[in-house]
């Protein structure tokens, strides 16, 4: 069934940012599917935004003048489409009171899709009632996550029938290619890609090195592109007193991850924090693209972790420093066979969350809601 997808929520074309990255790659392969899927973009820098969308620019710098212009494009489009056949996607709460008008206006379909930023982390009753009416309201929720649906039901919330976990989607032929180190190295190369937000607890990855010997080194890449991640980094290798050990290298274009950051590492390392995000909310992306390599994993133990990994595949560790460098050393130096045993099965759970994979689900969880009466 081809579907008419509205992505409504406009995104920015850098490629610093991991959401953009997953909407343009989650979305992108439900077109491959045979739909029409549609995104709102503003232009923030040039780049290409391809992946196969009908990517609708808005260039004015007034925000307001953009919403307006998004929403009466999106009333005309579905007045030119099948709207037995229209999709449209919220993410999270965003937007929720206009789609729910366009549902009774025009009989589009919506569904929303939750990542961290749409858990309630409030007890506040006017919340939770406000909250459980918005996921009473929709055609149908998609989580990231196993861990977020624990984290609602144990807080007395009803999940609505109509959902489906679909974790963030990984390239897997991609991140196959990563070569691990050399198992004769005389350094052991500990390495973190991603963005540095509070709740990931970079700081664990420097205070952990102070406990490890001296020919253990990490590198680290992330932050965005303009700020002051170099600062960050620099003043973390003065605070746990590890100078010399660690590489920077900044912001590093997805195309070029494989080849300069993950390529060369001995363990490829997930710190989280004890937030509701980190431990519950996240379904972090770069946990499911390194389960598609063939180098170990150290990650934090915790419920949005094990949820995807299971506990199995990478090496958990309780969330304090010293843990921390214990698991670094077990995966270090566990033997070649056990060591292969994980590798494999996380490969086999990567491919699980496969693009390919996500979108086929995806694609077959919103023609059945369609084919509802």
């Amino acid at each position: 069934m081809k579907k008419s997808i509205f992505y409504f929520r406009e995104i920015g074309s850098g490629l610093d940012s991991g959401m953009t990255i997953q909407v343009l790659n989650d979305y992108g392969h439900l077109s491959a599917m045979g739909n029409d899927v549609f995104v709102p973009v503003y232009p923030i820098v040039n780049s290409d935004v391809a992946y196969g969308l009908n990517a609708v620019l808005f260039k004015s710098s007034n925000s307001r003048i953009r919403l307006l212009r998004l929403h009466i494009w999106l009333v005309l489009s579905i007045l030119r489409s099948d709207r037995n056949r229209c999709v449209l996607l919220l993410r999270e709460r965003k937007h929720l009171i206009f789609a729910l008008i366009a549902r009774l206006l025009l009989g589009v379909t919506v569904v929303s899709e939750l990542h961290e930023g749409g858990i309630p982390l409030t007890t506040a009753k006017s919340f939770r009632r406000k909250f459980q009416w918005f996921l009473d309201s929709v055609d149908g929720v998609v989580f990231t996550n196993y861990s977020q649906l624990h984290f609602l039901a144990n807080r007395g919330y009803a999940i609505p029938r109509n959902h489906i976990v679909l974790p963030n989607g990984v390239n897997t032929r991609y991140f196959q290619c990563a070569q691990p180190a050399s198992l004769g190295s005389s350094q052991v190369m500990l390495t973190y890609a991603g963005q540095f937000t509070p709740w990931k607890n970079i700081p664990l990855l420097f205070e952990s090195l102070q406990y490890l010997p001296e020919r253990f080194r990490l590198r680290i890449a992330g932050g965005k592109v303009q700020g002051s991640s170099k600062a960050y980094v620099d003043g973390l290798v003065k605070q746990f007193h590890v100078d010399g050990r660690v590489d920077y290298l900044g912001f590093v274009a997805p195309g070029q991850i494989v080849e300069t950051v993950l390529s060369g590492s001995s363990v490829l390392l997930l710190p989280l924090g004890d937030s509701d995000i980190a431990q519950f909310a996240t379904s972090p992306m770069k946990l499911v693209e390194y389960m598609a390599t063939q180098i170990p994993i150290v990650a934090i133990a915790a419920p949005s972790v094990i949820a995807l990994s299971g506990t199995d595949t990478v090496y958990l560790s309780k969330m304090n420093a010293l843990d921390f460098a214990d698991a670094i050393l077990t995966a270090v130096s566990d033997s070649p066979c056990a060591r292969e045993e994980r590798i494999v099965r996380a490969n086999t759970r990567a491919v699980e969350y496969d693009h390919r994979e996500r979108a086929r689900r995806y694609d077959d969880w919103l023609c059945s809601i369609l084919a509802r009466p």
